[in-house]
């Protein structure tokens, strides 16, 4: 994606209503900062706010884990 900072909270919202509604995790990767992972209740596992970095996601044991991993 894309998304400028202006589109970033509407859009994370409908990102995060749409995890809740229908149950599965959902990851998205924004080329301009952003990046984040909501479990399947909707409820925010990590954010990358700024940077050149990998956004990592697994669930482990009944539960999601988010790693945030520099790339420089």
């Amino acid at each position: 994606m894309a998304l400028s900072e202006a589109e970033r909270p509407a859009t994370f919202a409908r990102l995060q209503r749409f995890a809740h509604r229908y149950a599965i995790a959902v990851l998205v990767a924004n080329h301009d900062g952003g990046s984040a992972l909501w479990d399947a209740r909707g409820q925010l596992i990590l954010r990358a706010d700024r940077g050149e970095v990998l956004l990592t996601g697994r669930y482990v044991e009944q539960s999601w884990q988010g790693e945030i991993i520099p790339l420089r």
